[in-house]
């Protein structure tokens, strides 16, 4: 018995047209079902169709199918169209069976069916035996020929969480055993680090990679379909996604379909859901100090070993809800899971390593506080490998010139007097300055690498965090599920939110005075989905969810910060920058910062100015959407939308400057001119000038306001998966995007760029403009459109016809939007934020500061040699684009002998409408539309028509340096725009297996990223006015990446002999292996590796090694010229050749891209041990005892904390120095080569009892 095919009389091209005319129909009614209430427009659930065929091949329609999910006996039904397909939509991620039965056949029963978050899978041949429907044959998913989509996504499942050396509590750790999944440094630092699990905190681990060749801020993680990324950089996460209460992680890269949002990775995790019967589990993790090693570096700076420990308690319990004594419930319809776990964690690394938590900085000694500047005592400030020793005049001889601004024995006062011996009188000590030096720690350690101050921060990190999902089958056509999500507590920040300052200067930093900060976090999810079966061919899903977060940061002791408390002087004269009414600038009341970047004698200290407001962070992501399913013959047809809405409010301090003010000291004359008229002699050693209160620059902002804003997300699309034969299966669709731009909550607007008032220099506002004061622009500042088209498109082909070599591929668009970051400082300015520097012209003393009258706009100051000078902040109120992504790539899947699969794939993408956004805050950034030109120096002055000697040149003031500036009446303007672009070339194999008692998994990437520099931690710009010069490698460029995962159980093969089985049974062991070739150090670091030097005699007239000095402008980098290759190595750990290097001519430039320079390779290696104990039934004890890092092996490394050996010192100190050929400058010892090492062996025990 059987059934004959049906006629096909439709074309296939009308069958095609027919679907997309219904799909897009379908669009606009699901459109109009959505109403904003709730977080991501993003659901987690899957699609699984199948074909029902006899023995002869001969398709079954009106078959009886039933889907039960295997957990919680949930059960849908439906029947097999005319074409014997059919479709569940709509499905919960879990494990099924799929029951298919018809009269006069035998009843099929596939198991094993495994469906994941935004799955499409296909049973392309459930096969009908003829016999009575009572009978029934069971076969697998594989044997039914379970396919799935062309999209290109892999998955974390249930069983490597369980199984794996997973360090951390957060399941997002394990993105680094995944193909493509490359080592990206977000911290300032070029540390060969990779992110540290062992600490729980909510901004989780996908800011640490970058996934195939896109940004790490470029992945949306979605938590039981709740978008938990952080708008404010789109890197972090708000919330632990915690790998006892996840079931499995979806991490989609490629051409994923339209119904998707979000882009271009997305991580999809599903937590666990409710069982029809009891189960849950006790457990404990737990580390300390006794069973670990200690980190080399540590140990190689002196520091003690912490006593650090973690305590991780938690229990997880999941059933049908009942009611003690009554029949509530009786059907187990209404299932839930509920887990909690407490994260303990005490005297733990602070900003989560040792190399960011050690502390260390160059501080002066207590008889250089009091005015000894002679040479023995600078030699102890500085150690014998900077001044090498001492002349009988008392000079020094200094052997490191980067150190000669703080090398040199003063030579006399203020006030012109010679001083012997380096002694600068009490008379001369400025009041407000000894109080600043009182907030630096004293020395601790002779000097070692450039410092002598060394502190390790420990910090108690407390949070706990709690899950419940409830789920009711009204019936097999209605569904309904629920889930909640809620994680709090308390984290140490000894220096700034978020970052440690100290590993980003060459002179280090200091904690914030008073015991640093302490931040609160409150984080909580939640979302529902509702789920109704029409008909067998109709299906509608609607999910709504929020994500809400609340973190907060306090000082441990405010008074600490105050200027009373030290002694800073109440004068007005020390109140900081004065308004144009003689006013202060700011109403702070805390004491300057100091924030230079230099070797200039001040370390870092840029503790937050709580007196004019607590920082903080709210945000709030409410969404909701709507999936229609409509299942058509050969065609599974989705169409809907969503509504999201992104709200940021924050108050964080400020990335350029600060109320409080701050101090830097770049570049002294020999003379200046205060305001008040009197002239100043500077003493040849930068620190002894700040000891007598003069002070090089000064800035100042006025406020520091919340920046709350929001944007809408509105999307809808249309998409078909086509079963073209029972071979191919084609997806096509196209989304549309309204991403609206950031808006001000305030109404106030966000500031634009206005050339029509760039020329003004009586207008309040110079160069910009915002809604509050022209309406015509919008409250956004920048345009919006009202839909971006994302056309995609993907095929899997099963070449043999049994799902054994399957062919999969496509191509897709996807967008993604602008973070919070990049636009906060224009809307800063929009609420009247003035940013004010007062730098350039040798100096200006401490107490003169106040006396500036910098005005509301930018103005040349009233003292001779210096300028104030506002930086604007804007962004082109003509760009209406967010970034947008190309993804495609081709794949071939082959099952292999012993149950294992082979893959090797192409991967690519292409980014384009990128954002620059400067992370470094460095003064050279693309975001600026106003640079200096190339060698502009090097002419007369626009302006005046003055000739710059060029020694001379650095000492020009902000003013004069605006005169060659396109815009001459404005300082830098840095305007956001979608500008950048990049490629993603990749191979990626992979040979896995996950059936048995061995399972492994072993990936290689072999590829290669370029692009566009200056945006997300993917390198520094090199030319603000050029943006193909800053082209090249980029920062989290690995050539080489290799992955190892492997895990063996060997069950209870000892039989018969009780000890034997008690002791030999039930053992299992797992392990990660992680290789990723190193990174290109131009990329990681500077191109040019942030090259400095001095040309002439110490202490004799001396040229700068800068690009003002040698290219005539600030905006483009001084790259030095090559004589051999650079990355050959001629000495032990060393990575890059100084002497290939060497200062081109003045006005000449050398390359900005060098041939590839590898730096240190990354290698690491988990190993866990296992004990199962079976108790009766499914009761279990399973006993862990893990070691990561297992062979405590320490990874050399280059550290911007340590800046001599990656720091580029081409000097010339010879008496002719100054005029010779700039060729003759050589580096220092040492340079390029990598001496340290990081990293130790981390023990953990764990106990867990599941029943």
């Amino acid at each position: 018995m059987g059934f004959t095919n049906v006629t096909k009389r439709r074309t296939v091209l009308v069958r095609a047209v027919r679907a997309v005319l219904l799909g897009a129909g379908m669009a606009p009614a699901a459109a109009v079902l959505l109403a904003p209430t709730a977080a991501m427009a993003q659901t987690t659930t899957a699609t699984l169709s199948g074909n029902v065929l006899d023995t002869t091949g001969a398709i079954v329609p009106g078959a009886d199918v039933t889907l039960r999910n295997t957990n919680n006996g949930s059960e849908r039904k439906t029947k097999s169209n005319s074409e014997g397909r059919f479709v569940f939509a709509a499905v919960p991620t879990g494990d099924y069976a799929v029951t298919v039965s018809y009269t006069g056949f035998e009843s099929a029963v596939v198991k094993g069916v495994h469906l994941n978050p935004q799955d499409s899978q296909n049973l392309s041949k459930v096969v009908l035996k003829v016999g009575e429907v009572t009978q029934v044959v069971t076969v697998t998913a594989n044997d039914a020929g379970l396919i799935d989509s062309g999209e290109r996504s892999t998955l974390i499942t249930s069983s490597d969480i369980a199984k794996l050396s997973v360090e951390g509590r957060d399941v997002g750790e394990l993105v680094k055993t995944l193909p493509g999944f490359a080592i990206a440094q977000t911290s300032n630092s070029i540390d060969n680090t990779q992110y540290d699990p062992s600490q729980v905190s909510i901004t989780g681990a996908l800011r640490s990679y970058a996934a195939s060749g896109n940004a790490a801020n470029g992945v949306t993680l979605l938590s039981d379909g709740a978008n938990v990324s952080d708008p404010g950089n789109y890197g972090d996460s708000v919330q632990n996604v915690n790998q006892e209460m996840v079931e499995e992680v979806k991490v989609q890269t490629s051409n994923f379909t339209a119904e998707t949002s979000n882009g271009p990775i997305v991580v999809n995790a599903v937590g666990k859901s409710g069982t029809q019967d009891y189960h849950g589990s006790l457990y404990a993790y737990a580390r300390a100090s006794q069973l670990n090693a200690q980190d080399w570096l540590q140990k190689y700076e002196g520091q003690a070993k912490p006593q650090d420990r973690y305590v991780y308690p938690g229990a997880n319990l999941s059933g049908p809800l009942k009611i003690p004594g009554t029949s509530f419930n009786h059907s187990k319809k209404l299932t839930f899971f509920v887990g909690a776990e407490d994260y303990a964690q005490r005297n733990i690394y602070a900003y989560g390593s040792a190399s960011q938590a050690i502390a260390h900085a160059l501080v002066p000694t207590a008889n250089m506080r009091n005015g000894d500047f002679s040479c023995t005592e600078l030699q102890a400030y500085l150690g014998t490998s900077i001044i090498s020793g001492c002349n009988p005049n008392g000079t020094s001889v200094v052997a490191n010139a980067s150190y000669n601004n703080i090398a040199v024995v003063p030579t006399q006062t203020r006030d012109g007097h010679v001083i012997g011996n380096g002694q600068i009188g009490t008379s001369y000590i400025d009041p407000g300055a000894k109080a600043l030096l009182s907030i630096i720690p004293l020395p601790n350690s002779a000097p070692l690498n450039g410092f002598n101050y060394y502190h390790t921060n420990l910090v108690n990190n407390d949070l706990w965090q709690a899950r419940t999902r409830m789920d009711y089958s009204f019936s097999d056509r209605v569904k309904l599920f629920g889930t909640y999500n809620i994680e709090r507590g308390k984290d140490g920040v000894p220096e700034v939110p978020y970052y440690s300052p100290a590993q980003t200067a060459p002179m280090g930093g200091i904690d914030t005075p008073g015991g640093g900060l302490l931040s609160t976090v409150d984080s909580q999810t939640g979302s529902l989905n509702l789920t109704v079966i029409a008909s067998p061919k109709l299906t509608n899903e609607v999910q709504a969810n929020i994500t809400w977060l609340h973190q907060a940061f306090v000082p441990k002791t405010p008074a600490a910060l105050l200027k009373s408390t030290i002694g800073y002087p109440a004068s007005p004269a020390y109140a900081g920058l004065t308004g144009a009414n003689g006013a202060p600038l700011s109403n702070s009341t805390q004491y300057p910062q100091f924030s230079d970047y230099g070797l200039d004698g001040l370390p870092l200290m840029l503790a937050p100015d709580f007196s004019v407001g607590q920082p903080y962070a709210n945000k709030m992501l409410p969404s909701v959407t709507d999936n229609v399913t409509y299942a058509v013959k050969s065609h599974t047809i989705k169409a809907g939308g969503m509504v999201q809405k992104v709200v940021n409010n924050q108050r964080l301090s400020s990335s350029v400057s600060s109320t409080s003010g701050r101090i830097a000291d770049y570049y002294y004359g020999s003379t200046f001119t205060d305001p008040n008229g009197a002239t100043v002699f500077t003493s040849g050693n930068y620190l002894a000038n700040f000891l007598q209160g003069m002070i090089e620059q000064y800035n100042q902002q006025s406020s520091e306001p919340q920046q709350n804003l929001y944007f809408w997300n509105i999307d809808w699309y249309a998409t078909d998966s086509w079963k073209v034969t029972s071979r191919l299966t084609v997806d096509y669709g196209m989304r549309f995007e309204h991403l609206g731009p950031w808006i001000d909550a305030h109404g106030v607007g966000i500031s634009v760029f206005d050339p029509t008032t760039a020329a003004s220099t009586t207008s309040a506002h110079q160069g910009y403009t915002y809604h509050a004061i022209n309406p015509s622009v919008p409250t956004s500042g920048a345009a919006s459109r009202f839909a971006f088209y994302e056309p995609r498109v993907g095929m899997a082909f099963d070449v043999r016809g049994n799902g054994q070599t399957m062919i999969r591929g496509g191509w897709g668009m996807y967008r993604n939007h602008d973070n919070w970051n990049v636009v906060q400082l224009a809307a800063a300015q929009a609420q009247g934020v003035i940013v004010t520097t007062i730098s350039g012209g040798a100096g200006i003393d401490l107490n003169q500061v106040g006396a500036t009258n910098v005005g509301a706009s930018v103005g040349t100051g009233n003292y001779s040699s210096g300028s104030a000078s506002t930086n604007s902040y804007v962004l082109d109120r003509n760009d209406s684009q967010q970034p947008l992504t190309y993804t495609y790539s081709l794949t071939l899947d082959q099952q292999m002998p012993g149950h294992s699969q082979l893959e090797v794939a192409y991967s690519g993408n292409q980014g384009r409408y990128l954002t620059a956004q400067n992370v470094n805050n460095l003064t050279l950034s693309l975001q600026n539309i106003n640079p200096v030109p190339y060698g502009a120096f090097f002419k007369p002055d626009p302006i005046t028509g003055a000739v710059t000697p060029l020694g001379a040149i650095d000492s020009l003031s902000a003013s004069q340096v605006n005169d060659y500036r396109p815009y001459p009446n404005l300082g830098n303007v840095y305007e956001t725009r979608h500008n950048l672009y990049s490629y993603y070339n990749g191979l990626q194999t992979a040979w896995t297996k996950q059936a048995g008692k061995l399972n492994y998994g072993f990936n290689y990437t072999w590829s290669k990223a370029l692009g566009v520099k200056d945006g997300f931690y993917n390198g520094n710009a090199v030319d603000a006015t050029n943006l193909r010069n800053n082209y090249g490698v980029l920062s989290f460029d690995h050539t080489h990446i290799f992955n190892a995962t492997y895990s063996y159980d060997e069950g209870a093969p000892y039989k018969g002999h009780r000890p034997l089985e008690i002791v030999l049974n039930h053992w299992a062991i797992s392990g990660i292996t992680g290789l990723q070739s190193g990174p290109d150090l131009q990329a990681t670091y500077y191109a040019n590796f942030n090259l400095t030097g001095k040309l002439g005699p110490t202490g004799g007239t001396q040229l700068n090694v800068d690009n003002k000095t040698f290219l005539g402008t600030p905006d483009v980098q001084l790259q030095p010229l090559l004589t051999c290759d650079p990355s050959v190595h001629t000495a032990a750990h060393q990575f890059v050749n100084g002497s290939c290097f060497e200062l081109p001519q003045i006005g000449q430039n050398g390359p900005f891209n060098y041939p590839y320079i590898h730096g240190p390779a990354f290698f690491n290696s988990d190993l866990t041990v296992m004990r199962n104990v079976p108790l009766g039934g499914a009761r279990n004890l399973q006993l862990r005892f893990a070691a990561f890092n297992f062979l405590n092996h320490p990874l050399t490394t280059f550290s911007t904390s340590f800046p001599n050996q990656i720091q580029l010192n081409l000097s010339n100190t010879a008496a002719d120095g100054y005029t010779a050929n700039p060729a003759l400058a050589t580096p220092q010892s040492g340079f390029g080569i990598a001496p340290l090492r990081e990293g130790r062996r981390v023990v953990e025990m764990a106990a867990k009892f599941t029943f």
